[in-house]
């Protein structure tokens, strides 16, 4: 449980293109006077994603754990929001070890689900890392019918290597934001520009179908991103489409959501 404290003066939230856009906002709408509101991102696409929020100062940048020690230790922080993607396992439990070591008050910003009814499961199959699922994609791609064979990867380009090394990169078509360092790393792994979708999301179900009717998909591989992150309009596409969709399962992600944290500030 955590204590509402009048005396919390600086924040520092980790994470800002998703929720943690949403909370750095609501909480610089409702900062005290002298509280400072520090929002630590990795890239500069995050730090654009904060632009036009007054009150809260950005700093960008990625931190392994020595960097991020040092971070907070500077910024003398009395308390450390991780609202970090569901997926960043390795950056949470930097921010918990540092927050541990140094005596931080830590809070986990959790993203909400988003469930999926019976209409829009279709043709699902569910993996517990992209290893995983390569491997079974893998073996679909090479019993599969020809011109069903085209893969749409939405898991951004962290884990494309999981793909591009078991998988032809002629049947891999990639959607990842439109940064120099997502498309350099597509670029890095073989892919062509024709096979790189270079834009930012969340998408809607008909921009969704669009691509798989663009790319001719057979299989739409997703995260379970959860609330937010367009993953159900993914879904309902790729029924909409009947094609398959392949998800990595979303990490046991223990937290609070948006309003439970906004109520002891």
């Amino acid at each position: 449980m955590i204590i509402s404290d009048s005396n919390i003066m600086k924040i520092c939230i980790f994470g800002g293109t998703t929720e943690g856009r949403v909370l750095a906002e609501r909480l610089a709408a409702k900062r005290k006077t002298d509280q400072e509101i520090v929002v630590s991102v990795a890239s500069d696409y995050g730090e654009e994603m904060l632009r036009g929020i007054s009150g809260i100062k950005v700093h960008v940048g990625r931190l392994d754990r020595e960097k991020m020690s040092d971070f907070l230790v500077e910024g003398a922080f009395d308390i450390v929001i991780d609202a970090t993607h569901p997926f960043a396992t390795e950056v949470t439990g930097n921010i918990k070890f540092c927050c541990e070591k140094l005596g931080i008050r830590y809070i986990r910003l959790k993203r909400e689900d988003e469930e999926a009814s019976g209409s829009t499961l279709g043709k699902v199959m569910y993996f517990d890392s992209p290893d995983a699922l390569s491997e079974k994609l893998t073996e679909l791609i090479a019993s599969g019918d020809e011109g069903k064979t085209n893969v749409l990867l939405t898991t951004g380009s962290k884990e494309l290597t999981s793909f591009t090394q078991r998988i032809d990169v002629r049947h891999l078509f990639v959607r990842v934001l439109p940064t120099k360092e997502s498309i350099d790393k597509c670029l890095e792994a073989g892919l062509t520009e024709d096979h790189i979708i270079s834009l930012k999301g969340p998408f809607s179900v008909e921009e969704n179908v669009a691509h798989i009717r663009k790319y001719n998909i057979s299989y739409l591989v997703t995260k379970e991103s959860g609330a937010g992150s367009g993953y159900l309009n993914k879904l309902k596409a790729a029924e909409a489409e009947d094609i398959t969709t392949m998800i990595v399962r979303r990490p046991d992600d223990d937290g609070l959501t948006l309003d439970e944290i906004l109520i002891f500030f």
